[in-house]
C-alpha cells in the first residue's frame, strides 16, 4: 500500500539528510585535526631544528639519536627518521627496516616540504617531511611519523552512531506500519466482511462498530444504515402479510341462488351485507334484473352463464358489482350449475366473497412491494459500490504484492536456468518468493505465510521486508542464520512472544544460498540449504533427492525463539536441477476420487520435467496442476521456484 512506499521513502530521505549533515561535518573535523597535527609537528621541528642541524653537521650520531628520542616522547609521534642529502638514512627512532619501507630515496632537486597520509603495516600515519639547513645550505632531511589510529577510531565511531540511529528509525517506522495496518485495515475489513456474510445469509440488522473515520469507516456506516433499513422493511413486510392473511381467512361469504330470468331465488344476510342491503328479502325483492342492476359490466354475467353451462364448477370468477348506493364492489364468485333431469340448466348457486378489501390490500401491497423493491435496489447499488471500493483496495494490494516479487527476467541475468511459479488462491495470497544476488553469492527463498487472501498477503509483505533486511542491511547470507533471525523478528514484531498475544501467525520457509565469485560465476560447486517445514528437491542423473526442512515453523507462539536451524550443503554438478515449493501444490484435491496430489506425485513430476528447458518445465507444472484440480476449487496458494546449472 501507499503507507509502505511513504515509510520507505521517508527512511531514504532521513538517511540522505543524515549523510549530508554528517559527511561535511566529519570531513571538516578530520581536516581540522590534520591541520592541528601539522602545526604540532612543525612546532616540534622548529623547537629542535638548531640541535638537529648542528648534530647532523658535526656528524654527532649519538647526540642526534638522543634528540630523536626526546622528540618521539611527544604524544602521537610513532617514529622519526633523519636522511643525508643523498637520501641515505642516518638514524631513526625505530628500526631502520621499518622506516626504510616508509621513506624512499629523496632527490635534492625535487624535494619540497610536505605533510601527507600514508599506510604502513595496516597502520594509518601522517608523514611530516622537511629539509634541514645550516647557513642556507641543505645538509639533510627529516621525516616525522604521526599515528592517526585514534583519529580514525573517532571517525568510525561517528559512522557507527549514524548507522545505529538510522536502523533504529527504520525499525520504529516498520513497527508503526504493522500497528497501523492491523488497526486501520486488517481488523476493520475482517469485521465488515463477517457482517456482510451474515447479511448475505439473511441475518439483517447487525451493526458494525468501527472507530475509524476513513473510507472503511464510511463503508461501515453505509452498511449499518442499509442493514437496519432492510431489517425494518423485512419486519414491516412480515406484518403486512399477516394482516392480509387475516383478512382473507376471516372474510364472510355470501350464499345465493339465481334463476335464468336474472333474479335471486335465495340469498343470505352476508350477501345482503356485501351489497349494502338491509336483509336478504330486500335484495330478492329489489333486484329484478341481476345482469343490469348488479353487474358493472353486464357482459361479465353472460360470461358467467356461459362458463356455468360448459363447466361443472366455476371458481374464483372475480367481477365488479354495484352496491345499493351505486358504489362498486369487488366480489369473487365460486358457483356451480343446477340442472334438471334432462340436463337442462335450471339455476346457478354459489358463494360470493367480498374481495374489496383484498383488492385494496393487493393494490397497496403492489405499491408497497414496488417501493420496497426500489429501495432494495438502491441499497443494493450502495452495497455494490461499497464492495467495489473494497475490491479496488484488494486489487491495489495485489499490485503492491506483485511489485515485491523479484523480476524473473532480472533473475535470469545471474541465474539463466530458472523459473518461478506464483499462483495465489485469491487475488492476493500468503505465498511469496525472494531472489537476490550479492557479491558472495545468490539467495533464493520460498515463503508460505499463515492464511490466504488479504491477511496472508499482509504477512507475506512483512516476511518479504524482514528477509530482505536480514540479507541486505544485516549482510547475513547463511540460510540457517537467516531463518533463526526471521523467527525472532517475526515473533517479536507481532508480539507473539507474550502469552496474552492476540495473534498467532507465522510462516514456513525454504532458503538456499549459492556461492559465487566476484565476477558472478559459481566460486565453489556447492549450495547451502536450510528449511522451516519446507523441503528442497534436487534432481541429478534422473534421480530425485529430498532434503527435509526442520520440523519448526517461524514466528508462531509455539515457535522456539532460540531454535538453531540445520544447514545442508549439496555439491553442485553440471545438469543438476533444484526446486523449492510450498505445500499448496501437493495438497491440492482433485482427480476422480478427490484426493490430494501428494509429494510422491510431485517428485515424479519433477523427475519427468527436470531435463527440459526451465520455461517449459514451468508450463508443464501449471498444466498438470490444473488438469489434476479439474472442477475443484484451489485449496491453497501455490509457489514453486526452480533453478539449475
Amino acid at each position: 500500500m501507499k503507507v509502505n512506499a511513504a515509510i520507505f521513502l521517508t527512511g531514504i530521505v532521513i538517511a540522505v539528510i543524515f549523510g549530508a549533515i554528517l559527511y561535511p561535518a566529519e570531513l571538516a573535523r578530520n581536516n581540522s585535526q590534520f591541520k592541528r597535527i601539522r602545526l604540532l609537528l612543525d612546532a616540534v621541528f622548529q623547537q629542535k631544528k638548531e640541535y638537529l642541524a648542528n648534530e647532523i653537521f658535526a656528524r654527532q650520531i649519538r647526540a642526534l639519536e638522543a634528540t630523536l628520542k626526546d622528540i618521539i616522547k611527544v604524544e602521537g609521534i610513532s617514529g622519526i627518521s633523519i636522511y643525508d642529502t643523498d637520501g641515505k638514512l642516518l638514524t631513526s627512532a625505530v628500526s631502520a627496516a621499518s622506516v626504510r619501507s616508509l621513506a624512499p630515496t629523496v632527490e635534492r632537486k625535487t624535494f619540497s616540504p610536505s605533510f601527507v597520509k600514508e599506510i604502513h603495516q595496516n597502520k594509518s600515519l601522517a608523514v611530516y617531511s622537511t629539509a634541514i639547513e645550516v647557513f642556507e645550505k641543505r645538509i639533510g632531511y627529516l621525516k616525522i611519523y604521526y599515528d592517526l589510529d585514534e583519529m580514525e577510531r573517532e571517525t568510525h565511531l561517528s559512522v557507527a552512531i549514524f548507522v545505529t540511529l538510522l536502523l533504529t528509525i527504520l525499525l520504529v517506522m516498520s513497527g508503526l506500519l504493522n500497528i497501523l495496518l492491523f488497526h486501520f485495515v486488517i481488523r476493520p475489513v475482517s469485521v465488515l466482511g463477517e457482517a456482510m456474510n451474515k447479511a448475505h445469509t439473511g441475518y439483517l440488522g447487525d451493526q458494525v462498530i468501527l472507530s475509524s473515520q476513513d473510507e472503511i469507516g464510511e463503508m461501515a456506516a453505509v452498511f449499518n444504515k442499509m442493514s437496519l433499513s432492510l431489517h425494518d422493511q423485512q419486519e414491516a413486510l412480515k406484518k403486512a402479510e399477516e394482516k392480509y392473511r387475516g383478512i382473507f381467512e376471516n372474510a364472510v361469504e355470501g350464499i345465493f341462488q339465481s334463476t335464468l330470468e336474472n333474479r335471486f331465488l335465495t340469498a343470505n344476510p352476508a350477501l345482503a351485507h356485501i351489497l349494502g342491503y338491509s336483509s336478504p328479502g330486500e335484495i330478492i325483492e329489489t333486484v329484478t334484473d341481476i345482469r343490469h342492476q348488479l353487474y358493472v359490466i353486464p357482459e361479465c354475467y353472460d360470461e358467467l352463464l356461459h362458463k356455468a353451462d360448459e363447466h361443472k364448477i366455476i371458481s374464483g370468477f372475480e367481477v365488479q358489482l354495484y352496491h345499493k348506493n351505486r358504489s362498486k364492489v369487488w366480489v369473487s364468485l365460486n358457483a356451480r350449475p343446477v340442472r334438471d333431469e334432462n340436463g337442462e340448466l335450471l339455476l346457478i348457486e354459489g358463494m360470493a366473497e367480498d374481495i374489496g378489501q383484498r383488492k385494496e390490500a393487493e393494490a397497496l401491497k403492489q405499491a408497497y412491494l414496488a417501493r420496497v423493491e426500489k429501495e432494495v435496489e438502491e441499497r443494493t447499488l450502495e452495497l455494490n459500490r461499497a464492495l467495489e471500493k473494497i475490491m479496488d483496495s484488494i486489487r491495489y494490494a495485489e499490485r503492491i504484492q506483485r511489485s515485491l516479487l523479484p523480476n524473473p527476467d532480472e533473475v535470469k541475468i545471474y541465474l539463466p536456468k530458472s523459473f518461478f511459479l506464483w499462483m495465489p488462491r485469491d487475488i492476493v495470497g500468503g505465498d511469496i518468493y525472494f531472489a537476490e544476488q550479492f557479491k558472495d553469492g545468490i539467495i533464493i527463498a520460498v515463503i508460505d505465510c499463515t492464511g490466504h487472501g488479504v491477511p496472508g498477503a499482509f504477512m507475506s509483505m512483512i516476511a518479504s521486508s524482514f528477509i530482505r533486511r536480514i540479507a541486505t542491511i544485516a549482510n547475513c547470507h547463511d540460510p540457517a542464520e537467516i531463518l533463526r533471525r526471521l523467527n525472532s523478528v517475526v515473533k517479536t514484531s507481532l508480539q507473539q512472544e507474550r502469552k496474552d498475544a492476540l495473534s498467532d501467525d507465522g510462516l514456513d520457509a525454504a532458503v538456499c544460498f549459492i556461492e559465487v565469485r566476484g565476477d558472478g560465476r559459481v566460486r565453489e560447486p556447492r549450495l547451502i540449504f536450510a528449511g522451516a517445514k519446507l523441503p528442497l528437491f534436487y534432481v541429478h542423473n534422473r534421480e530425485v533427492n529430498v532434503i527435509k526442512g526442520d520440523r519448526q515453523s517461524i514466528g508462531y507462539k509455539r515457535s522456539d525463539p532460540n531454535f538453531d536451524f540445520t544447514s545442508h550443503t549439496v555439491a553442485i554438478e553440471k545438469g543438476m536441477s533444484f526446486y523449492m515449493s510450498t505445500d499448496g501444490f501437493w495438497d491440492q484435491l482433485g482427480g476422480e476420487r478427490r484426493l490430494s496430489l501428494g509429494k510422491k506425485c510431485f517428485t515424479s513430476l519433477l523427475k519427468e520435467v527436470a531435463e527440459l528447458p526451465f520455461e517449459e518445465q514451468r508450463e508443464i507444472l501449471v498444466q498438470r496442476f490444473d488438469e489434476y484440480k479439474g472442477e475443484y476449487n484451489r485449496l491453497d496458494d501455490v509457489t514453486v521456484a526452480g533453478f539449475g546449472f
